[in-house]
């Protein structure tokens, strides 16, 4: 971004404490003075078994996943991702869904990595925020 004195300075926006804050290479962190708006949804259909390399269509132009299951299952990775994605999981169900945490049966840049390296366990009507870390190369937790 250029500024109308031709000063140039890279712009991003940097969500890793739990504030949205534009990230300047000229001035560091600041915080945004405007709303966000995040849209996209992909509500996903029901889950009958495990998914390993999750992808829902319509997943990659989201930023929340609706998940339901019919019986107690776990995903163990998902797809769609760049780095610095973040990404809404909620159960809207009545069945666990755990996210589960490094889990080798997806591969290594779909896996998920949980607060204190743990499954994610999301109950009826509870979900997370995952933000993906390119340097890390992973769905890191954020919140839940």
């Amino acid at each position: 971004i250029a500024s109308a004195s031709g000063a140039q300075a890279n712009i991003a926006l940097d969500c890793r404490d739990g504030e949205v804050k534009l990230n300047s290479s000229r001035t560091g962190p600041a915080p945004l003075m405007s709303a966000v708006h995040l849209s996209g949804e992909c509500v996903a259909p029901s889950l009958s078994a495990s998914q390993n390399n999750y992808a829902p269509t319509g997943l990659d132009i989201s930023t929340s996943l609706i998940l339901t299951a019919s019986v107690p299952v776990s995903i163990t990775g998902l797809t769609n991702y760049y780095d610095g994605k973040i990404l809404w999981v909620y159960n809207t169900g009545t069945q666990t869904i755990t996210l589960t945490n490094e889990d080798t049966l997806s591969l290594a840049g779909f896996r998920i990595l949980g607060k204190g390296n743990v499954s994610i366990v999301l109950l009826a009507k509870t979900g997370c925020q995952l933000n993906y870390s390119g340097s890390i190369t992973r769905w890191i937790e954020m919140s839940r």
